[in-house]
């Protein structure tokens, strides 16, 4: 028995004899959890030592442990049979180690105990051993086929109907291992409604016992909703240990890159989808026959039983062998004989097993391969007799060489798809993964004193989408991906990262130099003409550069810093290079620091809202107000949305900061219908992308029922960049919600009458910088005249934003102006301000000469 400490007690006539055996305990997801110390010094390791690298530094195991571990039943315990399997030492290659494993009576479903014995000491373990090394070849076949072949194992109980899936079973198909129980009903679930009728037709045979093997192709549901192309096959097992119990046993495999070699690839996994003993029981019930060979204590030798298959086999006659045993040796290929002499003589010298590999020369059927297995038994009068089976493996051997020639031509395509996993399909550049992995191979050996990383930006990149298409833009990107192969180095290593982001990590060792070299060719090619089907592709690129050396980052850092560069960069007007420096590094902590104090302001409630008036050009009075954020920050003071709103949009939180806003609006409304103010409309600034937020199309009807009509301003570049069908839904989504559509800033782009007509806004916020002249300017009065006539021949309101003296209101009421807002009438005021104003405004003003009240 053992005890709780590792230790074996053997009962003995005399008494008991202690003798500490090696004894591990391991978790059921393969960590190691302790080891006595008979274990440690069996496999070489330090007494102290962590046992977490066990089955990297010191145990070979003959398959996957999460193989292993998965054959350990719940029921399997110390006193019954376990699973047994030999290991490699790493220390000592020729030295191996027999493991027995059970589940731990403690917690079966948790861990697993093992013990150990050098296999030297095998010999004098008794039966079991024996028995063992009789399937060693069987099971060194199995743990060779699971660990080259990497296939999902399942079997289902046909009379419990119990269903069991490995952890691969769960992963081919992108689940987590077991993320829903293991069923028969689960699995028919998954498979593809047009392939089921196959399966069961291939599957039911076997399960009422009218076929022995199952195999089928079919398609399976995997976790990413996509239909993937899976190899099974099975096999009919009925239980040695409970013969009533019939199994089918099986595996299977993503089989959609090799579709084309599915033959010979089932072949080379049929070696997995049988469990140990199914393999045994095959084998004992192979094509072969019995035979009894003797020697006698003179050495002569004898075959006094021989079936009829094994002559067959030798390719001889009885009747020669009768005249002459030696005649059983006589056509065995002569460069197996002294491997067959020597192994006949180490079986009768340790009364060991007999067994070897052989080949005939066969008169009739040609060169076959033979395998003998056999045990010796020594009779009293010294003889030794060996009891065994002969039987034909050259298909064996013959699959084994297939397996061979197709593990090979798998490790070629599996180079191929790694390969292609860390390429850019469209570019032919490395992608992000690898661009990633050589990032961290950087940080690994400790290149951060050098690194150079380039940011790359296609500008108007959306804009050649849009116009030409995407094979355009698609063209466009391969014409890029030429250009930094021409342009770089051999040690650089450029990748596309996005849609029209490159970057490119500069070989070690690159000066500032290097880097403005390759820059200039790059910046020299993007000059130059590209045309699509002959039609220009009018682009250029943005460029941010980051070197470790300058900001005395890490590589990890460099990503960041790098992207600083490459905003500041487009935020200085695109087409140009910019480096990360220590000026910038300031400038991105104070964004930082201003990025903290917005999400602070935000869950205190400093934002709010002032509201600029809209007068009616023909009868003064309010028609509406514009509601414009402000940032209440204590001592700084009241701020405006310059200041805050690029790193809000940075920081991917202008939905809060609308959200905050418009609670806002909803908040003065209230207050102003209490004191008995009801705006006609209340404008508020959005971007287009915000248009599909569901939260704020649930605004409108709260302020609607305030009797305030909202509008949405978007500026007037929309009508450039945003000519697709997601965008005009999203607008129509937007009206039938209720809200109107003004165009703010129009006349400070390059708006089309075309774009208008599609889009159709309800308003046109005419620039500041257009109104600002139009006292002074003929050419102003005229360009405003024409904006505003076009705008009525469109049925389109016109606001003058920007109104600041008399003569400017005057002149633009004359035009046809339909509203005015501007400091002429008010500032930007708080809700009490507003309420004031409002409650002040005289209709009659238009009759006045001097300042509006």
């Amino acid at each position: 028995m053992i005890d709780g400490a590792g230790t074996v007690r053997t009962g003995t006539a005399d008494a008991d004899e202690v003798r500490e055996i090696a004894a591990l305990r391991i978790a059921r997801d393969g960590t190691a959890l302790s080891a006595n110390a008979a274990f440690r010094r069996l496999v070489g390791m330090e007494i102290d030592e962590p046992l977490h690298r066990l089955f990297e530094d010191y145990i070979i195991l003959p398959s996957a442990l999460e193989v292993i571990l998965a054959q350990v039943g719940g029921t399997d315990t110390e006193t019954g049979p376990g699973l047994g399997l030999r290991a490699q030492l790493a220390h000592d290659p020729s030295a191996r180690v027999f493991l027995e494993l059970f589940a731990d009576r403690r917690a079966p479903e948790k861990a697993v105990f093992a013990r150990a014995w050098p296999l030297s000491d095998l010999r004098h373990a008794g039966r079991r051993a024996a028995d063992l090394r009789a399937r060693d070849e069987y099971i060194g076949k199995l743990e060779a086929s699971i660990n080259s072949s990497q296939l999902a194992l399942w079997h289902l109980n046909i009379t419990t109907r119990d269903t069991w899936f490995s952890g691969l079973w769960y992963e081919t198909l992108g689940y987590e291992v077991d993320q829903f129980a293991a069923s028969f009903e689960t699995f028919a679930e998954l498979v593809h409604p047009d392939d089921m009728p196959t399966v069961m037709a291939a599957l039911q045979p076997l399960m009422d016992g009218k076929a022995g093997r199952y195999h089928a192709d079919f398609r399976m549901k995997h976790a990413n909703g996509n239909w993937v192309w899976i190899g099974a096959t099975g096999a009919r097992f009925i239980s040695s240990t409970s013969p009533d119990e019939v199994f089918i046993c099986g595996t299977q495999a993503r089989i959609d890159r090799r579709k084309e070699a599915e033959l010979q690839l089932e072949k080379s996994f049929a070696g997995t989808r049988f469990a140990t003993e199914r393999l045994v029981r095959l084998a004992d019930n192979a094509p072969g026959g019995f035979f009894e060979y003797h020697v006698d204590g003179e050495g002569r030798i004898s075959l006094p039983y021989a079936h009829p298959v094994v002559l067959e086999l030798l390719g001889v006659s009885k009747q020669q062998v009768d005249q002459n045993p030696e005649q059983m040796f006589a056509n065995i290929d002569e460069r197996d004989m002294p491997r067959m002499s020597q192994a006949i003589e180490e079986s009768s010298g340790g009364l060991s097993k007999f067994e070897v590999k052989y080949r005939v020369n066969h008169p009739e059927r040609g060169e076959r391969w033979i395998l003998a297995s056999s045990n010796p038994v020594r009779d009293a009068d010294g003889s030794i007799r060996w009891y065994g089976f002969l039987f034909d493996v050259t298909s064996d051997m013959l699959r084994e060489q297939q397996l061979a020639a197709l593990h090979r031509n798998e490790m070629r395509l599996r180079h191929e798809v790694e390969r292609a996993a860390l390429t850019d399909s469209l570019t032919g550049l490395y992608n992000r993964r690898a661009f990633d992995e050589e990032i961290q191979a950087r940080q690994r050996s400790g290149g951060d004193a050098d690194c150079v990383l380039l940011r790359i930006d296609l500008d108007y990149f959306k804009y050649v989408n849009d116009t030409l298409g995407h094979e355009a833009g698609d063209a466009v990107l391969k014409h890029v991906a030429d250009m930094l192969r021409e342009c770089t180095r051999v040690g650089d290593f450029p990748a596309r990262v996005g849609g029209d982001e490159f970057s490119v990590l500069m070989a070690p060792d690159t000066n500032m130099n290097d880097v403005e070299q390759v820059i200039d060719r790059l910046r020299d090619r993007l000059a130059e003409p590209f045309f699509f089907e002959g039609k220009p592709c009018r682009f250029g690129a943005s460029i941010g550069i980051a070197t470790s050396a300058a900001t005395k980052g890490t590589t990890a850092e460099l990503l960041t810093f790098a992207d600083v560069a490459l905003y500041e960069a487009k935020g200085k007007g695109r087409n140009r290079t910019e480096m990360f420096t220590p000026e910038l590094h300031r400038t991105v902590l104070s964004e930082r620091r201003l990025a903290v104090d917005i999400q602070l302001g935000l869950e205190a409630g400093e934002f709010e809202c002032f509201y600029q008036p809209q007068i009616d050009a023909v009868t003064g009075e309010i028609s509406g107000f514009e509601a414009l954020a402000r940032w209440n920050r204590g001592d700084h003071g009241i701020q405006t949305p310059d200041r805050f709103i690029p790193v809000a949009r940075k920081l991917n939180i202008l939905a809060d900061l609308d959200k905050a806003i418009f609670e806002a609006a909803m908040d003065d409304l209230l207050f102003w219908r209490d004191q008995g103010l009801r705006p006609r409309k209340l404008a508020f600034n959005v971007s287009s992308g915000r248009l599909n937020d569901p939260d704020l199309m649930a605004i409108a009807p709260r302020l609607m029922a305030a009797e305030t009509v909202v509008a949405f301003e978007l500026f007037e570049s929309i009508l450039i960049e945003e000519e697709s069908a997601i965008f005009r839904f999203n607008l129509d989504k937007a009206r039938d919600a209720g809200f109107e559509i003004e165009i703010d800033d129009f006349g400070s782009g390059h708006a089309s009458i075309v774009s208008l007509q599609q889009i159709m806004p309800s308003t046109l916020k005419i620039d500041r910088r257009l109104i600002s002249g139009v006292a002074e300017s003929t050419q102003s009065r005229e360009l405003l005249g024409a904006i505003i006539q076009m705008g009525k021949a469109l049925g389109i309101g016109i606001i003058a934003e920007g109104t600041e003296t008399r003569a400017q209101v005057d002149i633009l009421r004359k035009l046809g102006c339909d509203a005015f807002q501007g400091y002429y009438f008010a500032r930007p005021m708080n809700r009490e301000d507003t309420l004031a104003f409002a409650r002040g405004h005289r209709a009659d003003w238009l009759s006045d000469k001097g300042e509006v009240a």
